[in-house]
């Protein structure tokens, strides 16, 4: 279930990976006090396989959300803060803790593969450096 706060609106959500790698996301307006009604019933056994008397609550997730969205390109950006985890009477709280996503439709997987591929180079050539430092370090004080 999932609750907006600014709207007061609540749905339940069931989301699947399809074998591309997509979240197709599926709701009905509902809350939890709801879920024994006859169309929520109908609506979880058409889209997961599972029956009602079979899911229970076992996480709670709460967080404040930022949304920023691009006027011209279709993306937007989440920023979820005060992020907070409920599950078996325990809370724990993650105050200094964000989570940001980029939503884009038409991003290719390798947009960053050029930058990631220089950053690694980078990276190997100063860990190549540090080694090479250190073993002439060592030489140099051993023979002392």
């Amino acid at each position: 279930f999932r609750k907006y706060i600014n709207s007061s609106l609540s749905f339940l959500e069931i989301k699947h990976k399809n074998n591309k790698g997509r979240t197709i996301k599926k709701r009905i307006e509902s809350t939890p006090e709801e879920v024994s009604k006859p169309q929520v019933v109908q609506f979880l056994e058409e889209v997961s396989p599972y029956k009602v008397n079979e899911i229970q609550e076992n996480l709670g997730v709460h967080y404040h959300r930022i949304t920023l969205v691009n006027r011209t390109s279709p993306e937007r950006l989440t920023i979820d803060i005060n992020l907070q985890f409920q599950g078996n009477d325990k809370l724990i709280t993650f105050p200094k803790i964000a989570i940001a996503e980029v939503t884009q439709p038409t991003v290719k997987y390798n947009r960053f593969k050029t930058k990631y591929l220089h950053l690694q180079k980078t990276i190997n050539q100063y860990d190549l450096f540090t080694i090479n430092h250190s073993q002439q370090s060592t030489t140099k004080y051993s023979m002392a």
